[in-house]
């Protein structure tokens, strides 16, 4: 019986090293194909948020400057506006 299982356990041994193969089995090729395209879509989405976020806050200073320009403008004319009347006001009372 003690030599039964000895030789059992060879066997298993032996076995065991073909399981241990040096080449890549397809499963294994799969994986490391997965795993590229998931490396290289993160990649690229990653390119593209940074993008996005570039295009808008370029949007969002462009934006900004255009409605301080107006508003500038808005209080130039309300200045000039006032001092018409301020000038009418004073034509009017001498």
């Amino acid at each position: 019986m003690k030599k039964y299982c000895i030789a059992v356990c060879i066997c298993l041994l032996l076995l065991s090293s073909f399981g241990c193969a040096e080449e890549e089995g397809p499963a294994e090729k799969l994986g490391k194909k997965i795993d590229t395209t998931v490396k290289t879509t993160k990649t690229k989405t990653q390119s593209a948020l940074d993008k996005f976020n570039e295009d808008a806050n370029n949007a969002f200073k462009d934006v900004k400057k255009k409605v301080n320009e107006t508003a500038s403008n808005i209080g130039d004319g309300i200045k000039e506006a006032a001092d018409t009347v301020a000038d009418k006001v004073a034509d009017i009372t001498e």
